[in-house]
């Protein structure tokens, strides 16, 4: 389904970029742009006095748009003062660099043409330290036909000024795959996506390749421990559901595993997300105690995964809302498990100094007393794509549009009061899906104004005592992207449904392991990038196989029935498949008075099936009574659904008393004739004494 999606936008990118001038370019340009400008190189990429500055790139008319008869490329250039005058496009009122112009000459509908641009930093009017606007400009026929911004910082840095410190947060995070089902013994996976991005130039596979030719950036690592579970468990082997066919990459996983624990052993700092990287934003738009409770069982599922799988036990937790974007109840939530620091952007919380003179330490401190680690929003912007080189992205090198958007923030950031004597340390983030930018990396790397330190040092700075942050507030954006409430209902129902199960079993650990975390993933933030189908098949996928495992334990239906008499006993069947023995106890009540049973103790059920008798006792006769029983775990939570029958106390006893009453009535007249019958013989006349009996025969009112 990814797949098929990720191909629909592709196709939708290859529309859109043969109309991007008209839709996708600034506000201030769209009316007046023709030709798409590209930027792939820009060297070097900050500059020192003599140097001799070249830049290259191409110039794409649109298909259906006019055939120009002459274009030239002209440069101009402007002197920036702060980091705001950044979002503004190509003014009116730059610098014009005369003498130094490409000419395209003829460039029809539809064609590219490349060009290219040298002039010396004296040229190019550069004679102060700081940051150069460098606008790039189309011109046909004396009309500007095009134009693109990009940077040049000048001769920044050097004795005398303190470099401003960088902690750069780099997250390892991964779809959500495996439903908590095994198959004959192997993880069950719902999709494959994932070895895509284990594979070389994979995106996970990115991440750590790209880290890893970086020497001078400290790296502030960021793991989702379930990433590391479920990279373990497919490792080795898995299956898909459904259909079990065999998973693409558990060689691929053992891979990823094995170089994440060399690097991230020695490279940089390591922290850890709650287990499965829920999302916070989107729980707390819902009930407060049932998101604590589904943020607290990710927490706890942390344990020792981290330092088990890397060698390296971890320097504490970290909540990061999606975006960084909170409002006052999520920060709220993320703060309810007590984490070393939850990660917002300046623009949730607008973080700023008096009239935004400079740029503030990324630290604060939220209204429960917890630490607020600010990411830098516009920094952030860089490593996500920034939205102002969106419209250039398809003809342009993203790298070096995104590296001299980096390096000239970077270094307006340095040339900021208090900046020559105070060191300040700045946090940026890279997206949660992110793809390493090289390019980007090295400006980071090499910048001499720029040093990267780990998140600690954040932590351990003071916040700025000038520095106000106001109510958070989500952006727009953010929050039509949160998860549905029915994703909550969805994790509490599955959590719920995993607690009863686990209470029963007499070995819970496997099934503890392997379901807590798929339970919990459904309400991953991981979600807010793929298709609602995707989400919507994993938690159906997980339902399934945890309603399957369940229904291994029940009751037996039984069919209606007749108590004989007003005392009995009743049969119940348990039936176990689980591969364990179980504790289970059985309640039977009835919808009226007249008929109770014996309560039952809790009793281990072996597998198969086990019978349980069940006394009964009636005070009534002649009715039919609704009699339901269910099994009960050892805390005293029903289990499964309940068995429903109706008993009918038979009328049989008042019978029996009838008949015994006539056969008492019998017994009596018997007993009476026999009176009689002695009586009358004793009143008839004397027997002759002489009189001879007959022999063998003895007189019956005789007694002998």
């Amino acid at each position: 389904m990814r797949r098929a999606v990720s191909a629909v936008f592709l196709a939708f990118a290859a529309l859109a970029a043969s109309v991007l001038w008209t839709g996708l370019v600034p506000p201030a340009e769209a009316a007046t742009s023709q030709v798409l400008i590209g930027l792939s190189s820009l060297s070097p990429s900050y500059a020192t006095s003599g140097n001799t500055v070249k830049l290259a790139g191409t110039v794409a008319a649109a298909a259906h748009g006019a055939n120009f008869s002459g274009v030239q490329i002209e440069l101009k250039v402007a002197p920036l003062g702060v980091r705001s005058e950044m979002t503004a496009g190509p003014g009116s009122d730059d610098q014009w660099i005369y003498g130094h112009t490409d000419q395209l000459g003829p460039v029809a509908a539809g064609a590219t043409a490349a060009w290219s641009f040298s002039a010396t930093t004296e040229q190019l009017g550069l004679d102060e330290s700081g940051v150069y606007a460098l606008d790039i400009i189309a011109v046909s026929n004396g009309s500007r036909i095009g134009a693109l911004r990009t940077y040049l910082p000048y001769e920044v840095g050097g004795s005398g000024v303190t470099p401003v410190h960088i902690a750069l947060l780099w997250p390892l995070t991964g779809p959500p795959e495996l439903d908590g089902s095994t198959q004959s013994g192997v993880t069950e996976a719902t999709d494959d996506d994932m070895a895509a991005e284990l594979k070389t130039g994979g995106r996970l596979d990115q991440m750590l390749t790209a880290a890893q030719a970086q020497k001078n950036i400290t790296f502030s690592w960021l793991v989702d421990p379930n990433l590391l579970t479920t990279l373990s468990d497919e490792s080795s082997g898995y299956v898909l559901y459904p259909g079990d066919s065999p998973g693409s990459q558990p060689q691929g996983a053992a891979q990823w595993l094995t170089d994440a624990k060399n690097l991230l052993t020695t490279n940089g700092e390591l922290w850890q997300l709650p287990a499965t990287d829920p999302d916070v934003a989107s729980l707390a738009q819902g009930d407060a105690a049932q998101a604590r409770a589904l943020l607290g069982d990710s927490a706890a599922l942390n344990g020792t995964t981290v330092a088990t799988d890397l060698g390296r036990a971890p320097q504490g937790t970290l909540v990061w809302p999606a975006d960084g974007q909170a409002d006052p109840a999520t920060l709220a939530l993320a703060q309810s498990i007590d984490p070393a620091a939850t990660v917002v952007q300046s623009d949730s919380v607008a973080l700023k100094t008096p009239e935004q003179r400079y740029t503030a330490t990324g630290l604060a401190v939220g209204s429960s007393g917890g630490k607020l680690a600010v990411a830098d929003a516009a920094l952030d912007q860089v490593f996500a794509g920034d939205p102002a080189d969106a419209a250039y992205l398809s003809s342009s090198d993203s790298g070096v549009l995104a590296a001299q958007r980096f390096l000239a923030q970077t270094a307006l950031i340095v040339g900021e009061s208090p900046s020559a004597s105070v060191s300040r340390t700045i946090l940026v983030t890279a997206p949660r899906d992110a793809t390493p930018d090289t390019t980007l990396l090295d400006a980071l790397g090499t910048a001499p104004w720029v040093q990267t330190v780990g998140l600690s040092d954040l932590l351990k700075a003071t916040p700025d005592p000038k520095a106000t942050a106001s109510a958070p507030v989500r952006a727009a954006a953010t929050a039509q992207t949160d998860l549905p409430p029915s994703a909550m209902t969805e994790s509490v129902q599955l959590t719920a449904s995993l607690h009863q199960l686990t209470d029963i079993m007499t070995s819970p650990q496997a099934v503890t392991q392997s379901f807590t975390p798929a339970a919990l993933s459904t309400v991953s933030t991981a979600w807010r990038a793929l298709p609602a189908a995707s989400r919507t098949a994993f938690g159906a996928a997980t339902t399934s196989r945890l309603g399957q495992l369940s229904g291994a334990v029940s009751l037996v239906p039984k069919s209606d029935l007749t108590l004989s008499g007003k005392s009995g006993t009743i049969p119940f069947t348990i039936t176990n498949r689980l591969g364990q023995p179980v504790r289970v106890a059985l309640q039977v009540t009835t919808d009226r008075d007249g008929l109770t049973f014996q309560s039952q103790q809790v009793r281990t059920v072996n597998e198969g099936s086990t019978t349980v008798i069940v006394p009964a006792q009636a005070s009534v006769t002649g009715v039919k009574i609704t009699v339901s029983a269910r099994l009960v775990a050892p805390t005293g939570q029903y289990y499964g659904e309940p068995v429903t029958f109706q008993v009918t106390v038979s009328s049989i006893g008042t019978t029996a008393l009838i008949v015994l009453g006539l056969s008492a009535g019998v017994l009596v007249v018997a007993v009476g004739l026999r009176i009689y019958r002695g009586k009358r013989r004793r009143g008839s006349p004397q027997a002759d004494p002489d009189a001879k009996t007959p022999a063998g025969r003895q007189d019956p009112a005789v007694t002998p």
